[in-house]
């Protein structure tokens, strides 16, 4: 590919030279929150992961929220409240304090930091004064957005989805970790590359998949036809499960809900109603992404990637029942639900 001249060039460099400097840092620590619901919805903490910037896990801890996950945050992580049964609350049994104790003078690196410092300050149930006291240590440590970086690195000023996330709070550390090294070592005269995790898939994650090849049942009735559909996704001989790497499962997990996601908009294909059409264009001003043909190209977009291409859209109300659903879950995975 040719090389990418001006003012983008100019832009990679500096980005390529604070995560040299990210990478380098010893206090460098990478964050990630797992939450019961969308960011909409008052989100509680139900998994912290904490990956050092040489990789090194320094903290995973599930935690039991007060209200039950929403159906929405588990199809994104897969965690049910069974899954919490027993784990401690985060805020009344020591889980925040345990936190402040590893990130306190750290330089603290997250996908979507704004989210996370959210999730951490008790924005959401806490009192201004209960917030300041909570955070008065935040002065201590650095903050800073892998996803504004990225951003920078591809020319958008839109909101960008974590590149090769695998949907739970280690993974996203480690995807979020190799972010950094993409961005640090790739030419910035080229075009991004990410070649996603190699570690070994996680029980949750082949768990998962098992899930969605059962609801998919009707298509993937036979071992011989699952075992199959998992080599073409893949590459793996046999389809075996066991050979997969977290990068792969991710890979998988997301095609698989794409089907499902595909096959339920054929299921509805009336218009979209008015209140939905206000929620969704309430939602696309909220993140940024202007009125006119720029908004419809997104939509375009994340329907391409819901497994619906080739959709022409000229207005919100070009849009159907079925696609609303899945398009708002995309929007709001991608504007903060990890």
């Amino acid at each position: 590919m040719g090389r990418i001249r001006g003012i983008h060039e100019e832009n990679r460099a500096d980005v390529q030279q604070w995560a040299k400097e990210v990478l380098a840092d010893p206090d460098t620590v990478i964050l990630d929150c797992e939450t019961s619901t969308h960011p909409d919805a008052n989100p509680e903490i139900v998994e912290v992961g904490l990956v050092s910037g040489r990789g090194e896990v320094l903290h995973q801890e599930l935690f039991h929220p007060v209200d039950p996950i929403a159906p929405d945050a588990t199809a994104v992580h897969g965690l049910t409240d069974s899954n919490v049964k027993y784990a401690r609350d985060f805020w009344n049994d020591g889980g925040y304090q345990d936190l402040v104790k590893l990130l306190r003078g750290r330089r603290i690196i997250a996908f979507q930091i704004a989210f996370e410092q959210k999730l951490i300050s008790g924005e959401d149930w806490a009192t201004e004064e209960e917030v300041a006291e909570l955070t008065a240590w935040w002065s201590t440590s650095r903050w800073e957005c892998a996803q504004q970086a990225y951003q920078r690195w591809l020319g958008v000023d839109h909101p960008t989805a974590q590149p090769g996330s695998l949907h739970r709070a280690i993974p996203d550390c480690y995807a979020t970790l190799s972010l950094l090294h993409m961005l640090a070592s790739t030419d910035p005269g080229t075009p991004p590359t990410f070649s996603g995790a190699n570690r070994e898939a996680t029980t949750v994650q082949v768990d998962w998949i098992h899930d969605l090849l059962f609801e998919l049942h009707d298509r993937y009735h036979t071992k011989t036809a699952r075992r199959r559909r998992i080599t073409e996704l893949t590459g793996h001989p046999g389809g075996n499960l066991s050979k997969l790497s977290t990068g792969e499962a991710s890979h998988v997990i997301d095609s698989l809900k794409e089907e499902i996601i595909a096959a339920r908009i054929a299921i509805r294909s009336e218009p979209i109603t008015s209140e939905n059409k206000t929620a969704l264009n309430a939602r696309l001003s909220g993140i940024g992404i202007p009125r006119g043909p720029a908004r419809y190209r997104f939509l375009e977009t994340i329907l391409a990637e819901l497994g619906v291409p080739g959709r022409t859209i000229n207005s919100s109300s070009d849009l159907t029942e079925g696609e609303f659903g899945p398009v708002m879950d995309r929007l709001r995975a991608d504007s903060g639900l990890s």
